[in-house]
């Protein structure tokens, strides 16, 4: 279904603001090139959708869509933007879904190959590498979101461990592709003063912008590892070892893009080794601080 005229009718002229949100309204007017049978069939079309940031102002997220038929191609798109944080799937209490937000911070280490102010190689004065490696630890940011669900969902577990598929933002960060690992998913059962049952459920993202030795682009939790070995391929699954002065080397020499020969050019091989999954389906909050 194609959209062949769509334009503002009420742009933000009916707005509201109280201590706790602000609200903005609009409408659009859209024609399409075939008949939407219904209204959710027009929205689905319209190029809006919940949790859609308002162009002119980011704090704002489309919370409600309506749309009425002024004829079976022709439809008049209600939308409300709102600052307050709610679910955007399901609807409710917006009180039930505000997020409390934490940082932390997770570590590991690495072996250093290039002076990061020079780009010189770490090797000593005969240009060997050392015997003991240079290590560096790394410091990463851990993000938590919790919020509050009248249900849980369980089958969030089984992504523990997966790795981003597409670039999300989260609380205000720009995560690009490959950058957040769902490290843990945690469900609490409380109970309100009225002795009401909630849920609250904790999202804990590990982040990591690793940079490629090789381009320098964010590559994140993918694993890059040098394109080194002690043999190079002759095809048809046939193998020769690579020599020095007539003897078979003792240390792996980087190889070239197929493999057919050694090389004195540093190079590396990249790798996606943790499950993907597209953490914008959680709807979790864009910007920070969220409500």
């Amino acid at each position: 279904m194609i959209i062949l005229e769509k334009k503002c009718l009420l742009d933000g002229a009916n707005g509201s603001s109280t201590t706790e949100s602000t609200e903005l309204s609009e409408t659009w007017y859209i024609k399409y090139d075939e008949v939407a049978s219904d209204a959710s069939i027009a929205i689905s079309h319209s190029g809006f959708f919940c949790g859609l940031e308002h162009p002119n102002n980011v704090w704002l997220s489309l919370q409600s869509i309506e749309a009425d038929s002024i004829s079976g191609q022709e439809w008049v798109i209600s939308l409300n933007y709102t600052t307050e944080q709610t679910n955007i799937n399901n609807g409710g209490d917006a009180e039930d879904f505000k997020t409390d937000v934490q940082f932390g911070k997770w570590t590991y280490q690495r072996v250093v190959t290039k002076d990061k102010e020079t780009g010189d190689d770490v090797v000593n004065k005969a240009g060997e590498p050392f015997d003991s490696p240079v290590v560096e630890e790394i410091s990463c940011p851990v993000v938590s979101v919790t919020r509050r669900k009248t249900a849980p969902n369980m089958e969030i577990i089984q992504n523990i461990g997966s790795i981003n598929s597409v670039a999300f933002t989260l609380v205000g960060i720009e995560i690009p592709k490959y950058c957040a690992q769902l490290s843990d998913y945690r469900v609490d059962r409380n109970q309100d003063q009225d002795g009401n049952a909630f849920y609250t459920q904790t999202f804990e993202f590990k982040l990591n912008f690793n940079k490629s030795q090789d381009t320098s682009e964010t590559i994140g939790f993918k694993a890059e590892v040098a394109n080194t070995g002690f043999r190079v391929s002759k095809g048809a699954d046939k193998y020769a070892n690579i020599t020095y002065e007539g003897q078979p080397i003792t240390s792996p020499a980087f190889l070239n893009d197929d493999g057919t020969r050694a090389t004195s050019t540093p190079n590396y091989i990249q790798f996606v080794i943790n499950n993907l999954f597209n953490f914008k389906t959680y709807n979790l909050p864009t910007r920070y601080p969220n409500y």
